[in-house]
């Protein structure tokens, strides 16, 4: 469910001059909402560490992002968590034997996702 939300989200698919702020923090403020709640539903420890990193970024975004900062403070508030969330994601998805986003593009982040989960098999 977190990996649909997520992907129906325009806050990870929409370029940062045409978003409307107050959306942005709604939309990342469900998300976090949803992850902080999909935690204590999960039994593995790498996916909880992935959700919990998705809530971390989402968090991170909110703290530092302000409703009135100029679209170049959006755009970089959004690139990086949709880089956060996006490593999460394609980990989430190859773990879980998810299908992947269809909206949110997360193949830059798969690299890193197939790292992080190299590194959870040694």
């Amino acid at each position: 469910m977190l990996v649909d939300v997520i992907d129906g989200k325009d806050v990870f698919v929409v370029a940062p001059q045409t978003e409307i702020p107050d959306e942005v923090i709604d939309s990342v403020k469900e998300v976090r909402r949803i992850a902080t709640s999909t935690v204590s539903l999960v039994e593995s420890l790498e996916v909880m560490e992935e959700v919990r990193h998705i809530e971390t970024a989402c968090k991170t975004f909110m703290r530092d992002y302000h409703k009135g900062d100029d679209v170049a403070a959006l755009a970089t508030g959004l690139e990086a968590l949709r880089a956060d969330v996006g490593e999460s994601v394609a980990f989430l998805a190859k773990v879980l034997k998810l299908r992947g986003p269809s909206r949110f593009d997360v193949s830059p982040y798969e690299p890193r996702a197939t790292e992080i989960l190299q590194g959870w098999l040694k």
